[in-house]
């Protein structure tokens, strides 16, 4: 199924040194995953294959995490003693070193600041430098039941992306300032990339949006027409579906943040003075959330015909959703329309 729109590339050139280039950092949310205030148990998803790793403390944290393969397992994610001056450049380079495969000696920790119950650091390595450039990275700790855990990374080179992954770690407003950032509420953190357990959606489409899905209870309600009741099925979409809807949703949010501001395409984006409007359309509406992020609800009327990339790319979706409803055995049960609409 080809896509309308092409994918930007949100990883800086440090992230991608941390992870892209054989760096293997599988065990991020790891961290994440061992600080619960009761049981010491969350779940996480990363984006790689699970491996075991070691704990340098006695501390006895265990976390629960999802790997590639949909299976569920526990391990005991790295750590350093909680001292009373906080976290200090030497256990900075041992936590990262075991997030990095690399020996503590190749990090020079540039700055190590204590914000409580978190730390920030900033740090170097020289081993690759046609992906690092002087400014480095930064690397986010929490301290949790008398230890320090590694939370993530964070973007030196492109601050654009500070702000998603800061709110990927639900990190506090105090890291937030250390960046130069103002803190962002829950609704905008920025989805996973891989479709969490929870991803759900509600979505309505043709004139009226009278064809409206219901992923979180597995229901399709079909629009007969004017002249006619509308019915509903019981439909749930396949997991491969799922997968390339979500994908798509991740897509449009990285590049437009078309789930976190207000949705209004320009009706006439390349400027030609003139703008023509249909009377019959198709209208959208749309609200989905995962692992946390929780999308603004979008009602479109798709009277335009917008060529906005916004717009194609949300239309697009909507017609990819449309053929993989039409495509279940559900679905070519029910009644066919009847009568239509001028």
């Amino acid at each position: 199924m080809k896509r309308k729109w092409a994918r930007s590339d949100r990883l800086s050139p440090a992230w991608s040194a941390i992870i892209g280039l054989g760096i293997m950092l599988v065990l991020l949310p790891l961290a994440l995953a061992a600080c619960s205030s009761d049981a010491g148990e969350r779940t996480g998803t990363p984006d790689s294959a699970m491996v075991t790793t070691t704990t340098t403390t006695d501390v006895n944290v265990t976390a629960t995490i999802i790997d590639t393969c949909d299976t569920t397992t526990s391990t005991t994610p790295p750590s350093v003693p909680a001292l009373t001056s906080g976290i200090t450049p030497e256990q900075v380079a041992e936590l990262v070193a075991k997030r990095s495969n690399l020996s503590p000696r190749d990090w020079e920790v540039k700055e190590c600041k204590n914000l409580g119950d978190w730390a920030v650091a900033k740090l170097f390595t020289d081993r690759f430098p046609e992906q690092m450039d002087e400014r480095g990275v930064a690397a986010v700790f929490e301290k949790c039941r008398n230890a320090w855990f590694f939370k993530g990374w964070v973007s030196l080179s492109d601050p654009s992306n500070e702000p998603i992954e800061l709110a990927n770690m639900s990190a506090p407003a105090e890291v937030w300032s250390y960046f130069g950032l103002e803190w962002r509420a829950g609704a905008e953190l920025f989805p996973p990339e891989q479709m969490p357990e929870d991803f759900g959606f509600v979505a309505a489409y043709g004139v009226m949006g009278r064809n409206v899905i219901d992923a979180f209870q597995g229901t399709f309600t079909k629009d007969l027409g004017l002249t006619k009741e509308r019915v509903t099925t019981s439909l749930s979409l396949p997991p491969q579906a799922l997968k390339t809807l979500y994908h798509d949703l991740v897509l449009m949010q990285g590049q437009w943040q078309v789930f976190t501001t207000a949705f209004s395409p320009d009706p006439d984006p390349a400027n030609t003075g003139t703008t023509t409007y249909t009377s019959t359309y198709y209208t959208y509406r749309l609200e989905w959330q995962a692992a946390g992020f929780r999308s603004l609800p979008i009602v479109w009327d798709d009277s335009a015909l917008s060529t906005d990339s916004k717009a194609v790319a949300l239309r697009g979706w909507f017609k990819d959703l449309q053929q993989m409803i039409e495509a279940t055995p559900e679905w070519k049960a029910l009644p066919p329309m009847e009568g239509g609409y001028e």
